[in-house]
């Protein structure tokens, strides 16, 4: 299609004539020397030929760069000018993808000169180009590397619009989090109005991943948030591992939402913050007490555990279950009499999660001194129920034993 017979000797004989304007930036070129000699190397850009386009923009480029070098910032202006244009109205993606290797570099250059506006004029084709539908996905990867090594917080926007797109989080996540404390607001943003599961699910991973940068924000968006928001900051500060946060969150033991509760003592087991979930034992959700004994359960001491007998007397299966397996952890004789009642409560239920118990109560009666237990087995095998008196009469055969 394209009228050039020798597109090598073409491709040299433009390389010259970049190398001769390079020689002349030690001097001084006028605007109107500039776009005389430019003209040959823009005519380029608008060959049929998507290689040749390519070239072209990777010349343009390189020679923006030498600009950019030398401190020539107003030739530099008028040639990114071009290439941004190049850029918007290019149709074939290898092409752009391949010239955006050469971009970050003059990209860096600009930024490290203070070229705000140079900066900006890079960034602003890519605003068309993902306007545009059906873009693989190893392009868009491309543009998030490229975003992502700008550090220019303008672009976190952009980035975050990304975690729509299914393939690339890994990479998304990866641009997104050496922006640190930039990144947090915007992400706190976009979880605020996050409906879609998936998406939540990316951002609270990303605000983990930034870590400890992120917890002055994090603290100052609980309050007031919604119940959702408070529940995800919370769940974050908990994964990243920092205790400063423990008096913060204790305030949040007493929210009005159980979920927002649960998520304060799922942290608290988190940070090992024990007074806190000895706290969280007189919650009225039996679930919020059932994962604050799983929170204690690996530190909790034998004093501590006899302070808890109380637990047998108010409802929740789940917490009985719990602090049944940590007496017969720790191993405490004086919660042999509470059990043998909390026993008595069991008697003629025949649902599974009695049965459950019973087996639980039983297991940790026979951790005890048999001589002293065994009375208790005794008088229970002539229980009328059925369960209890059988694994009664088992765990006298265990003692003989």
């Amino acid at each position: 299609q394209e009228e050039i017979p020798e597109l090598n000797t073409y491709f040299s004989e433009f390389g010259v004539l970049v190398g001769e304007l390079r020689d002349k930036l030690e001097g001084s070129v006028s605007k109107d020397d500039l776009r005389a000699t430019l003209k040959s190397h823009y005519s380029m850009l608008e060959s049929q030929n998507p290689h040749v386009r390519q070239e072209g923009l990777k010349s343009l480029i390189s020679l923006a760069s030498t600009f950019v070098e030398h401190r020539n910032f107003d030739q530099a202006k008028d040639v990114v000018l071009r290439i941004t244009m190049a850029f918007s109205q290019e149709a074939v993606t290898e092409v752009i993808a391949k010239a955006i290797d050469y971009l970050v570099g003059l990209y860096k250059l600009s930024k490290e000169a203070e070229q705000k506006n140079l900066c900006s004029l890079l960034l602003e084709p890519f605003t068309k180009i993902l306007g545009r539908g059906g873009l693989p996905a190893q392009f868009k990867r491309k543009i998030v590397r490229f975003f992502g090594s700008t550090n220019n917080p303008a672009v976190l926007p952009t980035l975050f619009s990304f975690l729509w797109d299914s393939g690339i989080y890994p990479d998304v996540r990866a641009a997104i989090v050496p922006f640190g404390k930039d990144a947090v607001s915007e992400a706190l943003l976009t979880l605020k109005e996050a409906e879609n599961p998936a998406l939540r699910q990316k951002l609270v991973d990303i605000l983990k991943r930034i870590g400890k940068d992120s917890i002055g924000m994090l603290l100052e968006h609980l309050d007031g948030a919604e119940w959702y928001l408070r529940r995800s900051i919370i769940s974050i500060l908990g994964d990243i591992g920092d205790r400063s946060v423990v008096t913060d969150l204790t305030l949040y033991l007493e929210d009005t939402d159980d979920r927002v509760r649960l998520a304060v003592v799922m942290a608290f087991a988190q940070l090992e913050y024990d007074d806190g979930l000895l706290k969280a034992l007189d919650d009225a959700s039996v679930e919020i007490r059932t994962e604050a004994l799983k929170g204690l359960r690996k530190r909790i001491s034998k004093e501590q555990v006899t302070s808890l007998l109380r637990l047998f007397k108010g409802r929740g299966e789940t917490v009985h279950a719990e602090l049944l397996m940590i007496i017969k952890e720790k191993n405490v004789p004086e919660a042999m009499d509470p059990v043998v009642d909390y026993l008595n409560t069991l008697e003629n239920r025949q649902d599974p999660a009695a049965k459950d118990l019973k087996e639980m109560a039983i297991a940790v009666l026979l951790r005890f001194d048999a001589q002293k237990t065994k009375s208790y087995f005794e008088e229970f095998t002539h229980s009328q129920d059925k369960t209890l008196a059988h694994l009664s009469r088992k765990a006298l055969e265990r003692i003989k034993q």
